[in-house]
């Protein structure tokens, strides 16, 4: 079990407890610095300015991309492996995760494979937790179930602990859940027990100045309660139960009726305002990096044939494989 309290590092990151004894630990924050801080201090790159730390002395990491040797196949990257932790054979759950691109170069296979064989060099060392920076970057949406399914099997023997900006992400794959706000922990618990309705709902509260009937009419769409203020000509006025996820698009929409209408908005606050705040935001950016990715997206024929053409090029003075990666 790895337990953590109160950790805290300058000010990227405060505040941090909890305890993960199993299954899959989701790290959300806006600013992936902070989350990626956080990460190297659970694996004891970086030490915390103060805080405890517990359960983490035999950890495996895997930096964003898993960032392997190009030129080594799966199999000779995994003797290796085993040879540097003293180990006669490459253990057979090892042997199963990798056996479909086993003889293959790691150059030439896709994102989630690459990660999937960093993982399973990880799991050679039987570590007390994998804690994995970005698992999901560079894959395609089509590759995020086998992400899902390897982390979900991994973590049965061994807990492991992601960071991502993606609410989509931590929701399809967490069984908990930790959530940043500014560096700050504002949640910790069941990732399931975060959207349930009661708290993935709110109230947007807003003051307004201006005829209570005008107001009325402006929003009337949300059916708001307006009840009169001790000041004179502004009003308090609530939407009640706001999904957490429509959240954002709701508030700048008010903002839009009220500007449109001449009625001043004078404070707009929500219930759980910095869960509101990056839940709402990120999963409004995980909408649009999905119509992005709808309107962009290659063709399975596009993919294979990118591919091919990339490594025709081997040997050109003009192509640096460093640089390009068809799969990123």
């Amino acid at each position: 079990m790895i337990t953590v309290n109160a950790l805290q590092k300058n000010d990227a990151f405060k505040d941090i407890s909890f305890e993960l004894e199993s299954g899959v630990l989701a790290v959300l924050s806006k600013k992936a610095e902070r989350s990626s801080l956080l990460l190297d201090a659970l694996a004891g790159f970086k030490k915390a300015d103060c805080g405890s730390l517990s359960g983490n002395e035999n950890v495996a990491y895997i930096a964003k991309g898993a960032p392997l040797p190009k030129t080594l196949t799966a199999e000779e990257y995994l003797k290796f492996v085993v040879s540097v932790k003293g180990i006669s054979k490459i253990p057979e759950n090892v042997l199963t995760l990798v056996e479909d691109f086993f003889d293959a170069e790691i150059g030439r296979i896709s994102s989630v494979e690459r990660m999937t064989l960093g993982v399973a060099g990880a799991l050679i060392g039987k570590p007390d937790v994998i804690i994995l920076e970005a698992p999901y970057f560079g894959l395609y949406y089509e590759e995020y179930g086998d992400l899902r399914e390897l982390l979900r099997l991994v973590s049965e023997d061994v807990p492991v602990i992601f960071s991502s900006s993606s609410v989509f992400e931590c929701k399809e794959i967490s069984d908990k859940i930790l959530v940043m706000s500014s560096g700050t922990q504002i949640y910790f618990g069941e990732t399931e027990e975060l959207f349930k309705t009661d708290i993935n709902e709110t109230d947007i509260c807003c003051f307004v100045k201006g005829e209570i009937e005008s107001i009325v009419a402006s929003l009337g769409r949300y059916s708001p309660d307006v009840e009169e203020t001790s000041r004179e000509g502004i009003f308090s006025v609530t939407v009640k139960s706001v999904p957490m996820f429509k959240a954002a698009e709701v508030r700048s929409k008010i903002k839009k009726i009220l500007s449109k209408a001449r009625l001043p908005l004078l404070e707009m606050k929500s219930e759980k305002e910095a869960l509101l705040n990056i839940i709402g935001e990120l999963t409004e950016n995980d909408r649009k990096k999905r119509e992005e990715y709808e309107e962009t997206r290659p063709s399975e024929i596009t993919k294979i044939t990118g591919s091919l053409i990339s490594f025709s090029h081997d040997g050109d003075e003009d192509y640096d494989d460093e640089e390009y990666d068809p799969e990123e």
